[in-house]
């Protein structure tokens, strides 16, 4: 198993970094966590303004990113 660690990034708030991570098997059930977490916090999105962005930062135990998963929601007006 391989640690990955899920940094969080919002556009209302302060970056979370993640200091403990999360074993999983492989990069690609990695980025299977990252999806189904941002899906989760979409639920919760509340909008101060018309756009927000959820992304998450992945990296390995040596500190390298490995890829981002980001979701953009933007509300325009008719």
């Amino acid at each position: 198993m391989q640690r990955f660690y899920f940094d969080f990034f919002d556009t209302d708030d302060v970056p979370i970094p993640d200091v403990d991570g999360t074993e999983l098997p492989s990069v690609e059930a990695a980025k299977d966590e990252a999806v189904q977490a941002l899906i989760g916090l979409a639920n919760d999105i509340k909008l101060n303004g018309h756009e927000k962005k959820l992304q998450f930062k992945v990296r390995d135990d040596d500190g390298r990113e490995l890829f981002e998963v980001s979701l953009q929601l933007d509300v325009q007006p008719l």
